[in-house]
């Protein structure tokens, strides 16, 4: 008895040998919480995750934005580079009437269009889900195509800007 005492105190497994040969694990009666993880052990965990989302959520969402207005300055360069090829074909660059959609389908059957100018067939929408825009150029020669950019009306992104959005 006192030795069972003392292996139960002392937390050493004991095996026993059953019915049939069949060999049993028996183990000292736990106590009283050990058997999991305590509630400041979980809060601690949700802490030390929620102070590594609040530092690195900022930081990716500031790629996030950069990205988009990243990939609006290379559309634009290809809207313009279709709006080149347009150039040679029919001797002049769309106007604002026509849009950009001149560049995918012969809409007015202008004379020497041999489109389309974009992959695909289709004028791509800026990373913010609206049309862009062609004016012409304030030199007066060429145009300008253009996406009002993420808040979808106050500034407005134009092709090689991407460095100062």
């Amino acid at each position: 008895m006192t030795i069972s005492l003392i292996k139960r105190l002392s937390g050493i497994r004991v095996w026993t040998q059953g019915p049939a040969g069949v060999s049993r694990h028996h183990s000292p009666a736990k106590r009283k919480g050990q058997a999991g993880f305590s509630l400041m052990e979980v809060l601690i965990a949700l802490l030390i995750l929620s102070l590594v989302v609040s530092v690195t959520g900022p930081k990716f969402i500031g790629y996030l934005s950069r990205a988009k207005v990243q990939t609006a300055d290379v559309q634009i360069e290809n809207i313009e580079a279709a709006a080149d090829l347009f150039l040679l074909d029919t001797g002049r660059y769309p106007n604002e009437a026509e849009g950009l959609e001149i560049l995918v389908k012969n809409t007015g059957n202008v004379p020497g269009w041999s489109g389309p100018y974009l992959k695909d067939g289709e004028v791509p929408l800026d990373p913010w889900g609206a049309p862009y825009g062609v004016k012409r150029a304030a030199d007066g020669m060429g145009i300008e195509v253009f996406t009002l950019g993420p808040d979808g009306g106050n500034a407005t992104l134009t092709g090689g800007q991407a460095n100062t959005f």
